[in-house]
This record gives structure tokens, sequence and C-alpha cells, in this order.
């Protein structure tokens, strides 16, 4: 109340203050759109790499005016820098250049995002077309939001924009002279704080295309800038924070530039290099190694601009690298001010999604509890039984198998620079969720270290007993002891007379029975040791080895109860030791020397398990049928990483990378409804497999995972209506469906999507929906006038003005997220936006694509397997007719039609979506063709089927 109060004190005396009346018409009306400048020389090459709409925007719109009165606020604040404004407009027109030409084959004229695509340099240009004072304001934007999230960066902005009009204020009303133009800025209502985000918007996309250009660069810079650990400045409090160290910034980059010398005391300098791309050269101090001079060799900085800063202890696992502190006052609604803590380069980490799977994979041997020394030859094995399984084309279900293998093969591929990945993984284990059965931890290797599992994948009674004496031979001082194992013939394991006897260790014997009594050693020194079996009558399937004694059960009989066995005519006990009871087991006798200790039981290592598979006692079908009966959250994770790959195989080469903020919390597979997968049956992740790829939510699930990849947020609630999506846009990427991409003849899987370099000029996460129920132009009523030619099967394009065109309606709503309650911005956003058709600039309608092409009037022509005996070109019949005008379309004759737009695939998209939602017959039938199609081959109905061709 007190700031409005003053506010309104400093509107009126700015009316009385002079009697002109130009300047009292402009007092507190002034309209900063109405002012633009000639943008400085070095920044003029953007205008090549800009849209119309975003040139419009940046010129005449609201980013315009919010660079005009940021400018306009916080001229005077700041030094002057003219050779940091124009390096910087130098590299400016660098990086938008290079940018344009490596995404240049990604630009579509005439579609639905041509005016969002390309690097955002909206805020910038505004900027340079603005008063001189806007770049500095720019350059500060880009260090805000190279440190803080999007809605913390706002929340700043808010802060020190309300600071500094407390400033002036203060200043007016102690009667210190003032420059018109500032008091008049601060005399206007505050920058909406909508505005200020899109400015911080801008900046950070900017930020993320300048990064990826700047790459070899910038992975230099990080490599000392990450080893030491600085603050920005001590103060928290906002403007007295920021601002000291956006001057200080300022100035140090301007005397580097110019070759002067700069020794780093805190880390303004340092953000405002990784800020704005400028990269001089380092001298490095290290109390171990001396000094290390760093050549950036950047052509901007003139000779002598050297920076010089010390190191941190280079085995100091606490090096923060540049950090900043600051007290965040209006981030929520309510409460206190919140004390938060950013690293500059705390998203320098970005994931490229192979990059993704070697961190799972750490993240996996850490669940499983592998030490950090063993990481290669676990992984060696898990790669020796992923070749033992089947060589076979893999169904779904199995996929997870492939993203162990592709990880572990990167890894031995490029073991340097993957061994952080692993670390990595190694201290984010919790982003395997816990298994749905809290009780139940990971098994190593899948259970596959488990006796009793690996019992039952061992295909014969031959091949179980040779494993039991394998293990049993490893428990120390076990052989002195009497010992047996009791093993089962396969058959049917209800019935104890198919339960059989044989040796755990080779002993000596007398008329068929062992000396397992207390026969003194004189008496059996004379008899050789050997393994013995006393087996049932049905002996044939079992072959045991040609030096191993076979004897008739009768001469040992004995009963076996479960987790114990009697020897009847000794009344010897053996009890359970280690094994399966029902398939085979080792029994050690009761009172016997050995001492059961649970510590010293064999547990079952790789090497075991190698050695299975090298004597072929796995057998693969088997092992890959017990891996795909399991659902443990490790394997739900692979399995969606699976379908994740899939996504992302046209994305990672299109430039999209991965929060490292989806590590520090378990991975969301509610996005994937988990819950309903589990309802099916007993194999779940079949369920689950048939959920991701091909089921009527694949392509909104997909869509859900970018999001979630992108920013770490869950969007997957929002997702009611999938047909209605028409994709999302967050930093410098906008996500669309691949179908939007293509000739509606094309088929391409629902789970394809593809990233374009660009952003619809809001901040965060925005998701884009369409009208559910588009809306088309009323009808010509003297389009009947029109008659159409002759159908002569040529292809001709009568559709060549047609372009498609994004435009936002007012709705918007926040998406919610848990953690953000009482959060004054939110970090994703589900807007509205109509896709219109426009036929040499006049709209014709509104269209839902994703939405069209699900309908069920749709079909698509498929083209010739081979070429005909038909003669080229083919004749038509005659009553298939002509559209040759938007107008026929929306008022379609009964019969059979063919639309004309052969080779122009954007047309195409729009006159078949337009059909769907717009075309009057009550009936009708809509047919893609492809390019080459023979008409004489097709059977043309007469009643209300319409080809586009």
């Amino acid at each position: 109340m007190a700031d409005s109060l003053s506010v309104g004190r400093l509107q009126a005396a700015l009316a009385s203050a002079t009697n002109d009346v130009t300047v009292t018409a402009a007092n507190i009306n002034f309209d900063f759109a109405l002012v633009k400048y000639e943008a400085p020389p070095e920044y003029r090459p953007l205008l090549q790499t800009m849209s119309n709409y975003r040139r419009t925007e940046a010129e005449s719109g609201s980013q315009h005016v919010t660079a005009r009165r940021l400018g306009a606020l916080f001229d005077g604040l700041c030094p002057n820098t003219p050779n940091l404004i124009s390096k910087f407009g130098q590299r400016a027109a660098e990086i938008s250049i290079e940018a344009a030409k490596d995404n240049q084959h990604k630009r579509v004229e005439n579609w639905i995002f041509s005016e969002y695509t390309g690097i955002d340099s909206t805020s910038l240009w505004a900027a340079a077309t603005s008063r001189q004072a806007a770049l500095p304001v720019y350059l500060l934007a880009c260090m805000l939001a190279r440190v803080w999230s999007e809605t913390e960066a706002t929340s700043l902005w808010v802060e020190i924009v309300a600071e500094r009009r407390r400033e002036i204020v203060a200043r007016f009303s102690n009667d210190e002279p003032l420059p018109f133009a500032l008091t008049a800025a601060a005399a206007q209502q505050e920058i909406p704080r909508e505005e200020l985000a899109k400015w911080d918007a801008s900046a950070r996309a900017w930020l993320k295309t300048a990064d990826v250009v700047k790459t070899k660069e910038r992975k230099q810079f990080l490599l000392i800038a990450d080893n030491i650990s600085i603050p920005v400045n001590s103060e928290t409090q906002p403007f007295k924070s920021i601002i000291p160290a956006w001057i200080s910034a300022l100035e140090s980059m301007e005397k580097i530039i110019t070759g002067a010398p700069h020794a780093v005391m805190d880390g303004s300098v340092l953000l405002g290099i990784s800020a704005w791309h400028i990269y001089p050269d380092m001298d490095v101090f290290s109390t171990a190694s001396g000094s290390k001079s760093v050549e950036m060799k950047d052509v901007l900085v003139q000779p002598g601009g050297v920076v010089s800063l010390g190191l941190s202890d280079s085995g100091a696992r606490s090096s923060r690298g540049v950090y900043w502190s600051l007290s965040l006052a209006n981030h929520r609604f309510y409460g206190r001010a919140i004390r938060k803590s950013s690293e500059v380069n705390g998203d320098r980490s970005r994931l490229e999604f192979a990059e993704l799977q070697v961190v799972v994979l750490g993240a996996i041997l850490s669940k499983w509890k592998v030490p950090q020394l063993e990481t290669n030859s676990a992984l060696r094995f898990m790669m020796q039984l992923a070749a033992a399984l089947p060589s076979k084309k893999v169904a779904y279900s199995d996929r997870w198998i492939d993203m162990i293998t592709n990880s572990a093969e990167q890894y031995f591929d490029d073991e340097e620079s993957k061994t952080p990945l692993i670390s990595l993984g190694r201290r984010r284990s919790n982003f395997i969720p816990a298994n749905r059965n809290e009780q139940a931890a990971e098994s190593p290797y899948f259970g596959l270290t488990e006796v009793e599992c690996l019992l039952n994948l061992v295909e014969s009674p031959e091949n179980r007993i040779e494993l039991l004496r394998r293990l049993a031979s490893r428990i120390e001082n076990l052989e002195r002891t009497p010992a047996l194992i009791v093993f089962n013939d396969g058959k049917d394991r209800r019935f104890s007379d198919q339960m059989h006897l044989a040796t755990a260790f080779p002993v000596r014997m007398r008329s068929g029975r062992p000396l397992f009594d207390s026969t003194t050693e004189s008496e059996t020194s004379k008899a050789k040791r050997t393994h013995c079996r006393w087996l049932g009558r049905d002996r044939a399937f079992l072959r045991p080895a040609p030096v191993e004694r076979v004897c008739e059960p009768s001469l040992l009989p004995f009963r076996h109860l479960g987790r114990m066995v009697i020897l009847q005519e000794s009344h010897m006990v053996f009890t359970f030791l280690f094994g399966d009871e029902d398939s085979a087991a080792v029994y050690v006798l009761s009172g016997g020397s050995y001492r059961t200790d649970t510590s010293q039981l064999p547990s079952i290592i790789r090497d075991n398990i190698i050695w299975c598979l090298q004597q072929e006692l796995l057998q693969p079908r088997k092992l890959r049928s017990y891996l795909g009966s399991l659902n443990t959250s490790i394997i739900v994770v692979l399995t969606i990483l699976a379908f994740a790959s899939d996504v992302y195989s046209a994305l990672s080469p299109e430039g999209a990378s991965i929060s490292p903020r989806i590590l520090t919390a378990p991975f969301k597979t509610t996005m994937i409804s988990w819950e309903d997968a589990v309802r099916y049956g007993d194999n779940d992740i079949v369920e689950l497999a048939r959920q991701l790829w091909s089921s009527p939510q694949t392509r909104w699930r997909a869509l859900a995972l970018i999001a979630y990849f992108e920013t770490g947020n869950d969007i997957s609630a929002t997702g009611e209506n999938i047909d209605n999506f028409l994709g999302i846009s967050s930093g410098d990427s906008i996500y669309v469906p691949s179908r939007l991409l293509h000739d509606p003849n094309i088929s391409v899987p629902a789970y394809k999507f593809n990233r374009l370099l660009g952003n619809l000029g809001r901040p965060g996460l925005t998701i884009l929906t369409s009208p559910e129920q588009p809306e088309a132009r009323d009808i010509d009523l003297g389009s009947w006038r029109q008659v159409a030619g002759k159908f002569d099967g040529s292809q001709i394009d009568y559709f060549g003005n047609t372009s498609l065109h994004l435009s936002f309606t007012d709705w918007s709503v926040p998406i919610y997220r848990p953690s953000a309650i009482g959060e004054r911005d939110s970090e994703a956003t589900h807007a509205e936006a109509a896709v219109s058709v426009r036929d040499a600039g006049r709209w014709v309608a509104d269209i839902n694509i994703i939405a069209a092409f699900n309908n069920v009037d749709i079909s698509q022509l498929p083209e010739p397997s081979k070429p005909c005996s038909h003669t080229k070109p083919t004749n038509p019949p005659p009553h298939l007719m002509p559209i040759e005008t938007w107008d026929q379309i929306l008022d379609c004759s009964e019969g059979a039609l063919v639309t004309r737009s052969s080779g122009n695939w954007v047309s195409r998209v729009a006159i078949v979506a337009v059909l769907a939602h717009h075309c009057k017959l009550e009936s009708k039938r809509i047919v893609i063709c492809p390019r080459n199609v023979c008409w004489n081959c097709i059977e043309i109905p007469d009643q209300n089927v319409i080809y586009v061709y």
C-alpha cells in the first residue's frame, strides 16, 4: 500500500511538473511500444534467422514493451560498456547463423509451427531495437537464466523491478534530479509478472541453443569453472546481490575484452563468461600443480585479456563451481522469504538418451550392491548372459534386455568417458523405485544368484547334481562331515519314491553302503573314495559319469521328510543345508563335525552361472522364459526405457536432451499406468509393453515421457483426450508427433516424435491442445457456379497457396503439481491453440490433425508392389469428378470425387483434416492416394468416395 501511494504521488508530481501539453500527455500513459531505435550493426544479422512473427513481437509487441520499460527503469545503474555490447552482438550473430545452418533442413514453409521455429532471439532483438540501456538488461536476463529456474528467475525479476521502483520513488521524494524517462518508467504500472516470465523464457531458450553451438568452448570452460567453489557474492537480498553482480560482470568483461587481465575475486565474471559465451584465456593456479595456461583462442577478446583464478583441491568432492545464494520473497503466495542456493552451471550436465541408459545401469549395479571394483566383471557377465539367450526377433516385452546389453557395450567402447556416468547412477540408485512389494528386495542378477532359482533353471537332474557338488566343494570343512544329495527324477515332485540319493563328496564304500559310521580309519583306508548313487526303479533317465558307482536303493533305504532325511538301517539323520528340497538339495549329518553357519552357505556367484552356461547346463529357452516372467521395478524401468529408446531414436540426433532433475527422485512409472498393467494377469511386463507400444494411449505416453525427460515434470494426469494434443514446447525445443511432418499416405508409428529448434514464446513447459470442435468458414453460396474440368489423371497441385497456422485462444491453465502448491508461477501450462487452414491468406477452417487421422472414414491406398501392365498415363473413369477449390471441399457433392494437390504434403494434410471435420456428406470414404496411382487398377464406387491425390 505504501509503495502504491508513493508511486501515485510520483505520477501526480510528474503531471504537475510541466505545463508542456506534449510532456504531460506522455507522463503516465507513455507508450513504450511507439519508440523504436535502429539496432546496432553487429546485431542486424539476427534478422536473417527471425520469423515474421518473432520480428513483429520484438519490434512492436509485448517483448518490445518489456525491453523498453526495463531499459528505462535500470538506466543509469550499469556502467557504459560499448566494447562488450559490440562483441556480444557479434557473438550473437555468429550463434544465430550457425544454429540456422544446422537446422535449415528441418524448416518447413507454410506449416503450423513455421513462425515459431528457429533460434529464439525475440527478447534479444527487442533489446537491440530499444534504448541503449536495454541490451545490458538483456545480459542480466542471461545471467539469471543461467543460474535459476524459470519460476525462480521470474520471482527475482519481480523483486528487483519493485525494489528499483522504490529506489526511484525515494530519490524523487528527496528532490534528487532524475531523468524524465527514469521517473516515467517508475510511474508506470507494474510490469506484469507474465511478461517478465516471457522475457526470461526467451533469454533461457537463447542460452540453450547457444550452449549447443558453442559446445566445445563451453566444455573447455566448465572443466576449469567446475573445479572451483566460489560464490557470485555474499549478499542474499536479491536487489543488493543481483545489481552489484551484474555491474561487476559488465565492468570486468569490458576490461577483459579490451585486453586487460583480470583476477577472479568472486563468481560474477565467471557467470558472465558462461552466460554470454565470450571465452577469454585463463591462467589457472593450483597448490598441487602450480600454474597452467588454458588457451580459449576467442577472437572477440584482445590479446592480454586473461582471467586468473585458483582451483579447489581436485580431490575435494564438495567443489560446487560458481554458486549463488539468494532469498526469494516473491516465489510463494504465503510465508517468509525462501533461502535458495543454485549453481551457475547446475544444468550443465543434461544427458543424451544413450548416456541415461548408462546411468541407469550404474543405478542397477548399486541396487544389486555390486562393489565398484567389480563393475567391469559384472557388466561382462550380463553381456554373456544376454548372448546365451535364443537369437530370434524379440517381443516388445523382452526389449528391456537390450537396454542392458546396449549400455554395457557403450561402457566398454569408451570406458573412460562412461565411468562417470556409471558413478552418477550409483549415487542416484533411488531413481529405480522400490518394488511394489516393499518387503521384496531386488535380487542381484535377476535372482540368478539364488541357489533355488538357478536349480530350477537347470534342465536335468544330472546337471543339478553336478551344480550342487560344485557349490558344496566351496564350503570350508564340509567334506569332513557326511553329506548327501537328495534329488528328484524330474517327473513328479509330489511322490517321495521319485527321490533318489547321491553323495555330495567322494566316499569309501562297503557292500554298496557309504562308510558314514564310526568305522576306524584303518578299515576305511583300504577302500577307494568314489561318488555313488542309489537310484530307484526308473533310472533310465539318469546317466551318471562312468567313474560313479550306481547301487540299488535297497542297500541304503531312506525316508525323505522335506528338510530331513533318515537312513532307515542306521537311523542316521541328515538335515537340509542348501538347495531346493523338492528338486535337489544337500543334506548334512545332524550332530556331525560340521556346524551349520549361514554365513558360509554357498551363494551363486557370476562364475558359477557362467560355468553353467559354458557347460550347457542351462537351457536358453528356459532362461528367456524365466527372465520374461519377472516384473521387478528394475525390469519395469528398463521396459519403459526400451520404449523411450524408440521414441528418442529420432529425437536424439535432432538435439533432444534429458534433464538431470529426473535422477533426483524415483522414476515416474505412474505415467504409463503401471497400476492398470498389473490387473491383467501374471505376466505384467507383457501387458505393460502392450500399453506402451500398441495401445490407443501410445502417442500420449510418448509425449508425457518426453515432457518428463525434458523438464522432470510428470504431466501424465492431463492426458484425458489424447487426440487433442499437438505437442509440447520447452526451452528451445518444440516436440511434435511425426505424423504432422509427413504426407498423410506415409504410416508413422504413434510413438514417433520430432524435435524442432524453437519455442512458443511462453515460459516453462507448454502443452498444446486443439479445440475439440474446430470451426470452418461459411460456405460461399455462389461457389456452385465454379465448374471443374474433367479429371485426366495428371499430377497437378491446385492448392499451392494453402498454409497452416497456429493461433492461441485465451484458454490456458497451470498443470497441477503437488510440489508446486503455493508457488506464484507454474513450470508447466496447458494451453489451447487452433490450427488454421488458409488459402492465400484467407481463412478456410480450423482442424485437429491427429483426431482427423484417427477418423474411421479415412483409409490409405497402398503403393503398388509392382508395375501393372496398363499404359501410362491411365485414364480415370469418367464419373470421377475433380475438386480444385476449398469451397468445393467444404461443400462436397455426392459421388466419386478426387482432390488434386500432387507433391504438396502440407495441403494434402490440410485437405484430409478438413474433409474429416467439415465435409457435409453424411456417409463418405476418404482415400489417401500414393504418388503413383493406376486408375485402371482401382475399382471406384459411384457413391461418396473422395480420393486425395
